[in-house]
């Protein structure tokens, strides 16, 4: 059985989506701003380092980069060879 879903929890869905549509967007645009002369060098570089820059933003309250640190550090994790 399936449980109702109130008009309120459908409302906060919807802005939950959006707003996390809208981190994704700068998470992608912070990439890609990046991508042209940094190209894909996360895949290479010591895991230390990454683990550095992770640290930095987060002391830099950086959300953004930090989530795209986040992300390179599983993209390597996944796509260990």
């Amino acid at each position: 059985m399936s449980r109702r879903v109130s008009a309120g929890e459908l409302e906060l869905r919807w802005k939950l989506k959006h707003w996390m549509q809208d981190f994704f967007d700068e998470m992608k645009s912070e990439m890609m701003d990046n991508l042209e002369y940094k190209g894909d060098s996360w895949k290479t570089c010591k895991k230390p380092y990454l683990l550095k820059k992770l640290q930095a933003k987060i002391d830099e309250e950086d959300w953004v980069a930090l989530a795209n640190y986040c992300f390179m550090l599983r993209d390597r994790e996944l796509n260990k060879t």
